[in-house]
């Protein structure tokens, strides 16, 4: 069955056990909900690994071999395991799969099972008619549908936010906000950030609409040069937002991860040379590369050790090798690639 995010947080604080659906268009209230469930039944214990599993690659076999496990028991007697599923393409998953996969969830005892979506692996229909993958999967998981924010929610969502970062935004500056930029969360909460930074070094707390055409970015196409300057400022949540986008686009992922792999060995090369006694006209020599944009690149090396940076490249290498060798969603792996690129 529908359940609004109000009900899946009356369910969290029981701690009831169950199988959810997340699915929908808003990611970054997707992956809050997400990080509130992990908060809520796992927490942060020395027993969270063991009652915390993700299956990736809708491996289905390993899903409800996992909902079959018992939960270990913390000091306290207790104990809640929480198995999630990602990477599940329902809308290339056979009739005997689906079925297969909602018996499993239709009793999961007393562990939760929560399957979350990227849109691109489930299509939603219409709110009279569900696609039929999302059909059969309400009558078996409490599904939230985290879809795009009407412009009045986003008003009073953006108010907090400004609140939240010292400043102040009248509705109609909010409004001008939204129709500037976008209707996505993950972008307007950087954008709310950049307002605030500005208003801040000039000794205001009030911003406007017109701070708001001068300061923010409007609406655009993503592409390999926003993705390099979110990692180089080490922003992952804009990253990954600049990699949704690229998604809409239908970016080919080996291209995101040539992108990537480029960003992060350019950063190990220069850290190197630059540990090694070469001054920046030496490098920037040596590189082709201006001072300015050397400059940058030493700023974002200096978040990592010499082994974290290897570390990561090593992570893009198996990473790519997934890509193109593995049936998986290869979006997905980006996206956990950069979750695990933060310095």
């Amino acid at each position: 069955m529908l359940i609004s995010t109000l009900e899946l947080d009356t369910k969290l604080r029981a701690k009831a056990p169950g199988a959810y659906l997340f699915y929908g268009e808003e990611e970054y209230l997707k992956r809050h909900w997400l990080n509130m469930t992990r908060k809520s039944l796992v927490g942060d214990s020395d027993f969270a690994a063991f009652n915390h599993v993700i299956v990736n690659g809708g491996d289905l076999d390993a899903f409800e071999a996992e909902l079959a496990s018992l939960p270990m028991l913390d000091m306290l007697g207790t104990g809640h395991r929480l198995v999630e599923l990602r990477d599940a393409n329902f809308d290339k998953m056979s009739k005997a799969e689906l079925e297969r996969l909602c018996l499993a969830l239709s009793d999961v005892g007393n562990t939760t099972a929560l399957i979350y979506t990227l849109p691109s692996e489930l299509s939603e229909g219409t709110k009279k008619k569900p696609s039929a993958p999302l059909a059969a999967l309400m009558k078996v998981c409490s599904a939230v549908n985290f879809e795009r924010q009407t412009p009045a929610k986003l008003i009073s969502w953006l108010s907090r936010h400004f609140a939240s970062n010292g400043c102040i935004a009248d509705n109609d500056t909010c409004r001008a906000l939204i129709d500037y930029c976008t209707a996505d969360m993950f972008i307007l909460s950087n954008e709310v950030f950049k307002l605030c930074a500005y208003a801040r070094s000039r000794g205001q707390e009030r911003v406007d609409a017109s701070t708001v055409y001068k300061v923010c970015s409007p609406k655009k196409d993503f592409g390999s040069f926003d993705l390099s300057n979110a990692l180089l400022e080490g922003n992952i949540p804009a990253a990954l937002h600049v990699v949704d986008h690229m998604i809409r686009q239908k970016t080919r992922p080996e291209e995101i991860m040539v992108t990537i792999a480029k960003s992060y060995t350019e950063l190990h090369l220069i850290k190197v040379l630059y540990e090694s006694g070469m001054n920046k006209s030496d490098i920037s020599a040596a590189l082709k590369m201006n001072e300015y944009a050397l400059s940058l690149r030493l700023r974002a090396a200096s978040r990592f050790t010499t082994k974290r940076l290897e570390k990561i490249i090593s992570l893009c290498y198996d990473a790519d090798n997934s890509i193109k060798s593995a049936p998986v969603n290869k979006y997905y792996i980006i996206e956990e690639l950069i979750l695990q690129t933060e310095g």
